[in-house]
């Protein structure tokens, strides 16, 4: 219920954006997942705590557009990776640290604890960006408010779809967004999905706090290589990083399969992850530089819907393939297609920038 009601509220929330500014949107995430977090130790039901998902993840979307049409308002096109970088390295040192901070908090505080911790926190967090953090002075909506005070709202609507319609037909937008989706599909399907089972399974035999040790790891990679990748994508430039990384993913989840040495398989896993932080900010920063103000934050709302159903879609394709034939070759599925949607991108980059 989490990732589909984040993926359902990308749109509305940048919406939300566009008319009441990034940082209420930014505060309104927060304080909806800080109380989403709490009400779950209090659950007494599954409906319950389905429902308390649901509600965090309409925080998330809201707290995600906002927070990322925030930095791309106060970033330019030559730093603008830099700036998105330093919040998704945070993200990855918090995944590293998260499940120990929390086996701790349950450890003295237990279940109920834990979760009103973790809210509270939260909402302190809201509180402190409502105070401190500094107001946007316009918004897409403000520039042309007096043209849309006489709107009704079927004009809205049709003002909206125009958006969308115009921002697909951008081959270059449209190539990220496709990017995007087939990234978080074969991330979702090989490292969420696949990769505990098989590190736990017959051929490894890993115990649960060496896979522990092995996906901490990986978000250590991440913590190292994001403010790298940021350097290079504003460097090198966006699509100049963001093709090889590509092929590197799909070449390195191609190849982990067919190793029987786990240190072999842990380096090219850390390999993938390693190239994966060019597509963690990545696709964010061009988007942004594609687009302007008035279109931008409905631009990053398609962006981040086409990675939510890539993730929903992954984890089930890739278990349905595992089912049919194996783990190793569902990996080894994800990794084929993903480097044939690199080539596929590739090509369609190569004549855009001809033209």
């Amino acid at each position: 219920s989490f990732a589909f009601a984040r993926m359902i509220g990308n749109i509305p929330a940048a919406s939300f954006v566009d008319k009441y500014g990034r940082k209420s949107s930014i505060v309104l995430g927060l304080g909806t997942m800080g109380v989403s977090m709490g009400a779950v130790g209090l659950a007494d039901s599954y409906e319950w705590i389905m429902i308390c998902r649901f509600l965090s993840g309409l925080g998330v979307a809201s707290f995600s557009a906002g927070a990322i049409q925030y930095l791309s308002d106060i970033s330019t096109p030559l730093n603008r990776a830099k700036t998105i970088a330093p919040p998704m390295t945070a993200f990855s040192l918090g995944t590293a640290l998260g499940p120990a901070a929390g086996g701790i908090m349950l450890d003295y505080t237990g279940f109920v604890g834990t979760f009103a911790l973790v809210g509270a926190g939260y909402v302190a967090i809201a509180g402190a960006n409502y105070v401190f953090l500094p107001k946007i002075v316009t918004t897409a909506l403000d520039a042309d408010q007096g043209k849309r005070e006489s709107s009704d709202l079927k004009e809205k609507d049709k003002g909206l779809i125009e958006i969308w319609k115009g921002l697909l037909l951008n081959r270059g937008i449209s190539n990220m967004i496709l990017v995007n989706g087939g990234y978080w599909f074969v991330l979702s399907g090989s490292k969420m999905t696949l990769l505990p089972l098989l590190l736990s399974g017959e051929k490894f035999g890993l115990s649960a706090s060496a896979v522990g040790s092995i996906f901490m790891c990986m978000s250590m990679v991440g913590v190292v290589c994001t403010p790298i990748a940021g350097r290079l994508l504003d460097s090198v430039g966006r699509v100049r990083t963001i093709v090889p990384a590509c092929m590197v993913i799909g070449s390195a989840m191609m190849s982990a399969p067919m190793v029987d040495d786990i240190y072999s398989f842990v380096a090219l896993v850390c390999t993938w992850t390693a190239a994966g932080t060019l597509l963690g900010a990545g696709p964010t920063t061009y988007i942004s530089d594609m687009t302007t103000s008035k279109n931008r934050a409905q631009a990053l709302a398609l962006l981040r819907t086409a990675g939510d159903i890539g993730m929903l879609l992954g984890a089930l394709g890739a278990g349905t393939v595992a089912d049919m034939f194996s783990q190793e070759q569902a990996i080894q599925a994800n990794g084929i297609a993903f480097l044939a949607l690199s080539g596929f991108a590739a090509i369609r980059f190569a004549t855009i920038v001809k033209k």
